[in-house]
């Protein structure tokens, strides 16, 4: 998750009581859980310093404390610094590559054309841990986002001109 904060965080199990009150422990960092059902809480990080990987834990209003098997990874945000080139022509097919800050080297990305995020995307080729190659697909003329997906359903956007 990007060590800003802000990512839900859906954690699965067994008999969650909706009058308790539940905690999410990022290592010892605790943000209130929202039980969704009785097998299903949600949580929202809160930000953290720097990069890390910390153990996730759930902790009921008695302070009983469940722990998973999920290790936790805070990382610096993906940030897309360049886009080349802006203007493609609507037929498809072109190569567009992508200078991008903070991708991890592990992680398998995607690239979205259009404004829906969970539209149709094409598989990203990662050239080096800085950029990535994408084929833009055919479009009508048109201003146009463009979003990175990564394996962690992180999104960075773009605006191009497709």
């Amino acid at each position: 998750a990007p060590r800003e904060g802000g990512t839900e965080v859906r954690v699965f199990g067994q008999n969650f009581v909706v009058e308790d009150e539940w905690q999410c422990m990022f290592d010892s960092q605790a943000v209130p859980a929202n039980v969704i059902s009785t097998s299903e809480l949600l949580c929202v990080t809160r930000g953290t310093d720097g990069d890390s990987v910390v153990p996730l834990s759930v902790m009921d209003s008695a302070k009983f404390s469940f722990q998973t098997e999920v290790e936790f990874q805070f990382r610096e945000n993906i940030v897309i610094k360049s886009v080349s080139p802006t203007l493609v022509p609507s037929t498809g097919e072109s190569v567009i590559t992508i200078e991008v800050h903070g991708m991890v080297v592990d992680f398998q990305y995607e690239c979205v054309f259009g404004g829906d995020r969970e539209g149709p995307s094409d598989p990203a080729i990662m050239i080096n841990s800085t950029f990535l190659e994408c084929r833009a697909p055919p479009w009508r003329p048109r201003n146009e986002t463009f979003f990175i997906r990564s394996s962690d359903n992180v999104f960075v956007s773009e605006v191009m001109h497709l």
